[in-house]
C-alpha cells in the first residue's frame, strides 16, 4: 500500500504475501508488485553544469531519481518559509505513480502539517499543498519522456497561490493568509514521510526563494543560468555549497 514505507522483515526465510481488495467493492482491480534489494546509503551529491541545450530541450546533468533514491536538504531558518516560498524545477517524468508522487516535501506524517510541497498526480496534474490546504491544475499538463519547467508561488501576505508549467500559468487561486505551517523537518526533493512512493526521472535547477517570484521573472529565468547571488535566493541546486545537501539510496 502507498501508505507504508520500507519496511524491515523481522524473520529470515519465505514469506507469502496476501493481497485483498476493498470489502466494499466486487469489481476487479490491478495491481503490481515491485521487490528491490534496499541499501541506505548516505553520500554527498554534487550537481553538474545542469546546462539545458536550448536546441535539444535536454540537459546533460541532474539529480537522477529511480524511485528508491530521493533528495535531503537539512532544515534551516533559510527553508523555514510557511508563509512566502517559490519553487522551481525542471523535471523529466520517467513514469507516473497510481496516485500521487512528491516532487517538494516540507512536512511531517500528517498531511495538515505540510509547510509546502509540490506533487504530480498520475492524470499529469501538478499539486502544491501546505498547511491542510491543496490545489491542482488540470490534467495533462507534465507528461513522461520530456523536459517540463514546474515553478509554484505560495504567497500568504498577497493571500494568492499560483502554478507554472513551462512558463505559463496554469493555476491561480486564493490561499489561507494565516502563519502556515511552520517544522522543522528537511526539504525532500523526490520523496515525503507520508508514505507515498518516491518520484521517478531526473530534477535539475532545484531553486527556492524566499521572496514571491512574478510571472515575468519566472519566464525570463528558467531557460538560463543563475548566478547564484540573485536577491530571494535560499537554495540553488547546482552552485548551492555540498554540504547543505546529500542524496540518500
Amino acid at each position: 500500500n502507498y501508505d507504508v514505507d520500507v519496511t524491515t522483515l523481522t524473520y529470515t526465510g519465505e514469506y507469502t504475501l496476501l493481497i485483498e481488495g476493498r470489502s466494499n467493492s466486487a469489481d476487479p482491480s490491478s495491481y503490481a508488485v515491485n521487490v528491490q534489494r534496499v541499501t541506505d546509503e548516505t553520500r554527498e551529491f554534487e550537481f553538474g553544469a545542469g546546462w539545458r541545450d536550448l536546441a535539444s530541450g535536454r540537459f546533460d546533468t541532474g539529480l537522477a531519481l529511480d524511485g528508491q533514491q530521493y533528495g535531503e536538504i537539512a532544515h534551516a531558518a533559510s527553508i523555514d518559509l510557511p508563509r512566502v516560498v517559490t519553487l522551481e524545477t525542471w523535471i523529466n517524468v520517467d513514469r507516473f505513480s497510481d496516485t500521487w508522487t512528491p516532487l517538494f516535501f516540507k512536512g511531517t506524517t500528517n498531511s495538515a502539517q505540510r509547510s509546502y510541497s509540490i506533487w504530480l498526480n498520475s492524470d499529469g496534474s501538478v499539486h502544491f499543498a501546505a498547511a491542510g490546504q491543496g490545489f491542482s491544475t488540470a490534467a495533462g499538463v507534465i507528461n513522461t519522456n520530456r523536459w517540463q519547467h514546474i515553478a509554484t508561488v505560495m504567497d500568504r501576505d498577497a493571500g494568492q497561490l499560483r502554478i507554472y508549467v513551462d512558463g505559463v500559468e496554469r493555476l491561480a487561486v486564493s490561499i489561507a493568509t494565516g502563519a502556515g505551517v511552520s517544522v522543522s523537518t528537511p526539504l525532500y526533493l523526490g520523496r515525503s514521510t507520508e508514505g507515498y512512493v518516491n518520484f521517478e526521472g531526473t530534477m535539475d535547477e532545484v531553486r527556492v526563494w524566499n521572496v514571491a517570484r512574478t510571472a515575468a521573472q519566472i519566464a525570463a529565468t528558467k531557460d538560463i543560468e543563475l548566478t547564484g547571488t540573485e536577491s530571494g535566493l535560499v537554495v540553488y541546486l547546482k552552485d548551492f555549497p555540498e554540504s547543505t545537501y546529500h542524496v540518500v539510496d
